[in-house]
């Protein structure tokens, strides 16, 4: 080893830059790409709570499904109709439907 002690320490010197640049591309690009990613993923979510504000509150007392007389939810007629009258499906329940089929999607 102390022999090869000039060779040894000139391909570490090459190691040691190679790392540095290595160690500089991997750390510019990942930032700026992750940032992005990570902005629009949570920029598009907070595009669709905004929307679903906005229609909570401007749809509130209009029923979306009228189920007819026949059907009788009778343990859940206030939980699925809480602003509406009996056998009507509120929006808010609608929306939580929709809401959690597409997180199964």
């Amino acid at each position: 080893m102390v022999d090869e002690f000039a060779k040894y320490s000139k391909l570490q010197r090459r190691i040691n830059v190679i790392d540095r640049e290595l160690e500089q591309i991997k750390g510019d690009k990942p930032t700026n790409s992750f940032v992005v990613q990570l902005g629009f993923t949570y920029g598009v979510k907070l595009v669709f709570a905004l929307l679903l504000i906005l229609l909570s509150l401007y749809y509130r007392y209009t029923p979306v499904l009228y189920l007819g007389d026949k059907i009788s939810l009778t343990p859940f007629t206030n939980f699925i109709c809480y602003p509406n009258d009996a056998n009507y499906v509120s929006f808010y329940f609608w929306a939580m439907c929709c809401v959690t089929v597409a997180r199964l999607i």
